[in-house]
């Protein structure tokens, strides 16, 4: 159930309801409005992001050269939500465990949609570790999977997919599990190393 719809529930229920941007709102409307209920104006990419905090434990303390990246984004109707734990290596960084969660709306067909957000985070770990295409005299250089490479099976992470449940409208889920997957490794690299790497592909900043 989403903000408006609760809001519109309970004013049909003669509560008062108020919306606050931000928490420090919300208490300075509790002690000057004195509503019934206040609601956060939470956006749903956020509700994904702390649901992907919570699967990934990201409140857990880590030891040093291991850390977290988190990242979400809204398309095609739907939202998602990356988190990746990564550790340090001798050479570089390895991905250890990753979590894909995702609001398509109502699932018309779970296993589609969670291999549509599993295939799309293998696609967007792909994209940031290792695609690349590059122009010589007018010319691309790269031809096929060999120097345009897809991740392969042993370099995979265990990633596991959620759906959040909804009452809204279905969409698409084909795309949802590709563009915060790049980001969120990033900002997990950063977590556990220290270095913010701000081009792609990311597999030439050495990869453990």
């Amino acid at each position: 159930m989403n903000r408006d719809m609760l809001s519109r529930r309970l004013q049909r229920k003669g509560y008062e309801v108020v919306i606050a941007v931000d928490g420090l709102e919300g208490v300075r409307m509790a002690e000057s409005e004195k509503p019934d209920v206040i609601l956060l104006d939470m956006s749903l990419p956020e509700i994904d992001g702390w649901e992907a905090a919570r699967r990934i434990d990201y409140a857990r303390r880590r030891p040093t050269g291991q850390g977290v990246g988190i990242a979400g984004h809204f398309t095609f109707g739907g939202y998602a939500a990356h988190a990746f734990e990564v550790s340090a290596t001798g050479n570089g960084w390895r991905i250890e465990n990753g979590v894909c969660v995702a609001d398509v709306g109502q699932v018309v067909n779970p296993s589609g949609a969670h291999a549509q957000l599993m295939g799309g985070t293998v696609d967007g770990i792909s994209a940031a570790l290792g695609q690349e295409i590059t122009v010589e005299q007018g010319r691309v250089q790269q031809s096929n999977f060999d120097d345009y490479p897809l991740l392969r099976i042993n370099e995979a992470p265990r990633v596991e997919t959620y759906l959040l449940p909804s009452t809204s409208t279905p969409s698409g889920a084909g795309e949802m599990g590709v563009p915060s997957a790049a980001p969120a490794l990033a900002n997990a690299i950063f977590a556990a190393t220290g270095r913010r790497l701000r081009d792609l592909p990311l597999r030439r900043f050495s990869v453990g």
